[in-house]
Protein backbone atom coordinates (compact mmCIF):
# COMPACT_ATOMS: atom_id res chain seq x y z
CA UNK A 1 0.00 0.00 0.00
CA UNK A 2 1.15 3.23 -0.35
CA UNK A 3 2.92 5.63 1.92
CA UNK A 4 0.77 8.77 3.35
CA UNK A 5 1.80 11.08 5.72
CA UNK A 6 0.20 14.00 7.47
CA UNK A 7 1.90 17.27 9.24
CA UNK A 8 -0.75 18.16 11.91
CA UNK A 9 -0.33 21.14 14.30
CA UNK A 10 -3.62 20.07 15.99
CA UNK A 11 -3.52 19.47 19.35
CA UNK A 12 0.12 20.08 19.20
CA UNK A 13 2.91 19.54 16.47
CA UNK A 14 3.20 16.02 15.06
CA UNK A 15 3.81 13.73 11.78
CA UNK A 16 1.44 10.81 11.41
CA UNK A 17 3.02 8.22 8.87
CA UNK A 18 0.97 5.22 7.48
CA UNK A 19 2.40 2.28 5.49
CA UNK A 20 5.67 4.19 6.61
CA UNK A 21 7.96 0.94 5.86
CA UNK A 22 8.53 -1.40 2.82
CA UNK A 23 7.43 -4.91 2.53
CA UNK A 24 11.19 -5.57 2.50
CA UNK A 25 11.49 -3.34 5.90
CA UNK A 26 8.64 -4.77 6.98
CA UNK A 27 10.22 -8.34 6.75
CA UNK A 28 13.65 -7.12 8.33
CA UNK A 29 12.01 -5.55 11.33
CA UNK A 30 9.87 -8.90 12.09
CA UNK A 31 12.40 -11.23 11.86
CA UNK A 32 14.39 -9.23 14.86
CA UNK A 33 10.81 -8.36 16.48
CA UNK A 34 9.80 -12.14 17.11
CA UNK A 35 13.44 -13.05 17.98
CA UNK A 36 13.62 -10.64 21.07
CA UNK A 37 10.04 -11.31 21.96
CA UNK A 38 11.23 -14.99 22.54
CA UNK A 39 11.50 -16.19 26.52
CA UNK A 40 14.41 -14.43 28.45
CA UNK A 41 14.92 -11.23 26.44
CA UNK A 42 12.78 -8.42 27.15
CA UNK A 43 12.98 -6.85 30.21
CA UNK A 44 10.88 -4.94 33.16
CA UNK A 45 10.41 -1.89 33.73
CA UNK A 46 13.24 -1.90 36.23
CA UNK A 47 15.25 -2.35 33.48
CA UNK A 48 14.72 -0.66 30.63
CA UNK A 49 14.14 2.28 33.10
CA UNK A 50 10.18 2.74 32.50
CA UNK A 51 8.83 5.76 33.91
CA UNK A 52 7.91 6.04 37.75
CA UNK A 53 5.70 8.17 39.67
CA UNK A 54 6.20 11.95 41.41
CA UNK A 55 7.31 10.17 44.27
CA UNK A 56 10.07 7.49 41.97
CA UNK A 57 8.24 4.59 44.11
CA UNK A 58 6.29 2.92 41.59
CA UNK A 59 6.43 2.49 38.23
CA UNK A 60 3.81 3.53 35.60
CA UNK A 61 4.10 0.70 33.50
CA UNK A 62 4.23 -3.28 33.08
CA UNK A 63 4.74 -3.98 29.62
CA UNK A 64 8.74 -5.38 28.85
CA UNK A 65 10.93 -3.66 26.74
CA UNK A 66 14.58 -3.84 25.29
CA UNK A 67 16.82 -1.21 24.82
CA UNK A 68 18.98 -1.38 21.43
CA UNK A 69 21.68 0.55 21.94
CA UNK A 70 22.85 -0.86 24.92
CA UNK A 71 22.72 -4.42 23.03
CA UNK A 72 24.77 -4.37 19.75
CA UNK A 73 27.79 -2.15 20.09
CA UNK A 74 27.70 -1.88 16.43
CA UNK A 75 24.28 -0.63 15.18
CA UNK A 76 24.44 -2.44 11.90
CA UNK A 77 24.04 -5.89 13.37
CA UNK A 78 20.09 -4.71 14.35
CA UNK A 79 17.67 -5.09 11.68
CA UNK A 80 15.45 -2.55 13.47
CA UNK A 81 18.06 -0.06 14.09
CA UNK A 82 19.07 -0.36 10.21
CA UNK A 83 15.67 -0.21 9.03
CA UNK A 84 13.77 2.54 11.07
CA UNK A 85 16.99 4.44 10.33
CA UNK A 86 15.40 6.06 7.38
CA UNK A 87 13.01 8.34 10.22
CA UNK A 88 16.24 10.65 10.39
CA UNK A 89 17.78 10.17 7.36
CA UNK A 90 14.99 10.39 4.49
CA UNK A 91 14.07 14.31 5.62
CA UNK A 92 10.92 12.76 7.00
CA UNK A 93 11.70 14.84 10.44
CA UNK A 94 12.01 17.90 8.38
CA UNK A 95 8.47 18.11 7.71
CA UNK A 96 8.04 18.94 11.18
CA UNK A 97 10.38 22.06 11.44
CA UNK A 98 9.11 23.79 8.11
CA UNK A 99 5.58 23.27 9.22
CA UNK A 100 6.32 24.76 13.33
CA UNK A 101 9.25 27.11 13.52
CA UNK A 102 8.95 25.82 17.24
CA UNK A 103 10.45 22.91 16.38
CA UNK A 104 13.07 23.76 14.67
CA UNK A 105 15.86 21.90 17.11
CA UNK A 106 14.75 18.78 15.30
CA UNK A 107 17.13 20.22 12.64
CA UNK A 108 20.42 19.32 15.33
CA UNK A 109 19.63 16.03 16.38
CA UNK A 110 22.48 14.33 17.46
CA UNK A 111 22.02 11.44 19.44
CA UNK A 112 18.97 8.70 20.37
CA UNK A 113 17.94 5.74 21.96
CA UNK A 114 15.59 3.24 20.76
CA UNK A 115 13.49 0.96 22.78
CA UNK A 116 11.71 -2.32 21.58
CA UNK A 117 8.19 -2.83 23.69
CA UNK A 118 5.85 -5.50 23.74
CA UNK A 119 2.15 -4.84 24.98
CA UNK A 120 0.65 -8.37 26.45
CA UNK A 121 -3.11 -9.13 27.67
CA UNK A 122 -3.25 -6.32 30.77
CA UNK A 123 -0.19 -4.55 30.43
CA UNK A 124 -0.41 -0.35 29.63
CA UNK A 125 1.51 2.56 30.14
CA UNK A 126 0.07 5.45 32.61
CA UNK A 127 0.42 9.06 31.33
CA UNK A 128 4.19 10.54 31.28
CA UNK A 129 6.43 13.04 29.95
CA UNK A 130 9.40 12.24 28.41
CA UNK A 131 11.55 15.61 29.30
CA UNK A 132 15.03 14.84 29.47
CA UNK A 133 14.78 14.21 24.98
CA UNK A 134 13.39 16.86 22.03
CA UNK A 135 11.13 14.37 20.53
CA UNK A 136 9.40 11.07 19.79
CA UNK A 137 9.15 8.53 17.11
CA UNK A 138 6.87 5.56 17.69
CA UNK A 139 6.71 2.90 15.33
CA UNK A 140 3.62 0.27 15.47
CA UNK A 141 3.65 -3.18 14.34
CA UNK A 142 0.93 -5.98 15.40
CA UNK A 143 0.62 -9.43 13.70
CA UNK A 144 -2.51 -10.01 11.42
CA UNK A 145 -5.12 -10.41 11.72
CA UNK A 146 -4.94 -8.05 15.00
CA UNK A 147 -6.41 -10.15 17.55
CA UNK A 148 -6.09 -7.39 20.66
CA UNK A 149 -8.15 -4.30 21.88
CA UNK A 150 -7.09 -1.37 23.65
CA UNK A 151 -3.61 -0.13 23.44
CA UNK A 152 -4.44 3.52 21.97
CA UNK A 153 -1.60 5.86 21.85
CA UNK A 154 -2.98 8.92 24.06
CA UNK A 155 -2.83 12.27 25.11
CA UNK A 156 -5.14 12.76 28.14
CA UNK A 157 -3.79 17.10 28.21
CA UNK A 158 -5.79 17.43 24.78
CA UNK A 159 -9.21 15.98 25.46
CA UNK A 160 -9.89 12.71 23.89
CA UNK A 161 -7.22 12.80 21.35
CA UNK A 162 -5.44 9.38 20.91
CA UNK A 163 -3.59 7.41 18.38
CA UNK A 164 -4.92 4.00 17.14
CA UNK A 165 -1.49 2.92 16.38
CA UNK A 166 -1.80 0.95 13.13
CA UNK A 167 0.23 -1.95 11.36
CA UNK A 168 3.20 -0.04 9.90
CA UNK A 169 2.58 3.14 11.18
CA UNK A 170 4.85 5.81 12.52
CA UNK A 171 3.86 9.34 14.63
CA UNK A 172 6.21 11.94 16.03
CA UNK A 173 5.73 14.23 18.76
CA UNK A 174 7.48 17.11 21.15
CA UNK A 175 8.83 14.98 24.12
CA UNK A 176 6.55 17.84 26.36
CA UNK A 177 3.03 15.95 25.16
CA UNK A 178 2.03 13.64 28.01
CA UNK A 179 1.08 10.71 26.57
CA UNK A 180 0.06 6.98 27.80
CA UNK A 181 -0.54 3.61 26.38
CA UNK A 182 -4.57 2.06 27.42
CA UNK A 183 -4.45 -1.32 28.76
CA UNK A 184 -4.08 -3.90 25.86
CA UNK A 185 -6.99 -6.82 26.15
CA UNK A 186 -6.10 -10.25 24.23
CA UNK A 187 -7.14 -13.87 24.26
CA UNK A 188 -4.50 -15.98 26.40
CA UNK A 189 -3.97 -18.70 23.68
CA UNK A 190 -3.38 -15.61 21.41
CA UNK A 191 -1.14 -14.13 23.87
CA UNK A 192 1.24 -16.53 24.04
CA UNK A 193 0.80 -16.56 20.30
CA UNK A 194 2.98 -12.58 19.89
CA UNK A 195 -0.28 -11.44 19.00
CA UNK A 196 0.20 -8.09 21.65
CA UNK A 197 1.25 -4.70 20.42
CA UNK A 198 4.74 -4.39 19.73
CA UNK A 199 6.25 -0.51 19.49
CA UNK A 200 9.59 0.99 18.56
CA UNK A 201 10.35 3.96 20.18
CA UNK A 202 12.78 6.47 19.33
CA UNK A 203 13.82 9.29 22.13
CA UNK A 204 16.10 12.23 20.93
CA UNK A 205 16.96 15.54 20.71
CA UNK A 206 19.91 17.66 20.39
CA UNK A 207 22.86 17.63 23.22
CA UNK A 208 25.47 20.23 23.13
CA UNK A 209 29.03 18.70 23.33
Amino acid sequence: MKKKIEVLGDPFPHIIAKNFYTEEELELIWEELIFLNRPGKLQGPEEFHGAMDDFGQTYKTNHKALTLDHCYPNRSISNILTVTQKIFDSGFLNLLSSEFPQCKRILYTNYSFTKVRYYNDGTYYEPHHDITFDFLAFSYFHKEPKKFSGGELYFPEYGDYKFDCENNSVIVAPSYVKHGVKKVELEKSDSQKGYGRYAITHLFGHQHK
